[in-house]
């Protein structure tokens, strides 16, 4: 039997468009929010890691700094969660992330001075920031790929903050070893401090 394709059909999918893209759009929002779960939880763990290894290293550490950056972006993927669709409320989740960034700038640029001296860490501490480089690249990649899905334009922004976490994982890892890999991670605190800023300018710009 031949397929049936008049107009009624074709209307028919017209009006089931509607809730076939609600549904997708619903997905998407799930699947952000996970993406963020994730990322809060990874970080969470990683500063309750690090705080007895920033300990046992004294004040103004390698680890203590790297600890303070992933409470920064644990507290960046906390905004993302508890905004919401309202205009008003992205506006001031952006201006959030704006801030967050700038003191991101600031620790990372203080690392890529300190890195250089900084003394060799734990093997739990090595083997978790080394461990956070592939995690945070992944997440980072799939919240761009839910960005480019929603059509919202703003890929680098949304997945920003977390390609600051794992270029500042790969930094921290070089800057605990020794030799010139502590220079190169100075090198590499100095991209991610650029990437973070990179971050505080789209989302003031989007807050404004």
């Amino acid at each position: 039997m031949a397929e049936h394709t008049g107009p009624g059909s074709r209307s028919g999918a017209r009006r089931r468009d509607p809730v076939r893209a609600a549904g997708d759009t619903d997905r998407r929002q799930r699947l952000s929010l996970l993406l963020e779960y994730a990322t809060i939880g990874w970080l969470a763990a990683g500063v309750s890691i690090m705080i007895p290894v920033a300990a046992s290293q004294g004040p103004v550490s390698l680890p203590e700094g790297y600890g303070i950056i992933s409470l920064l972006g644990l507290v960046a993927s906390a905004v993302v969660v508890g905004t919401s669709a309202e205009e008003s409320d992205r506006r001031a989740g952006n201006r959030w992330q704006a801030v967050v960034h700038v003191a991101l700038v600031l620790v990372l640029l203080a690392l890529s001075v300190s890195a250089g001296a900084a003394r060799t860490g734990s093997v739990a501490g090595l083997c978790w920031i080394l461990a956070t480089v592939p995690v945070m690249t992944a997440l980072a990649v799939a919240k761009s790929r839910v960005a480019d899905e929603s059509g919202c334009g703003e890929r680098l922004r949304v997945s920003g903050p977390t390609v600051v976490q794992s270029l500042a994982a790969l930094a921290a890892w070089a800057g605990l070893l020794d030799g010139l890999w502590r220079w190169a991670g100075s090198l590499v605190f100095v991209a991610a401090a650029c990437c973070a800023a990179d971050v505080a300018v789209r989302s003031a710009r989007t807050a404004a």
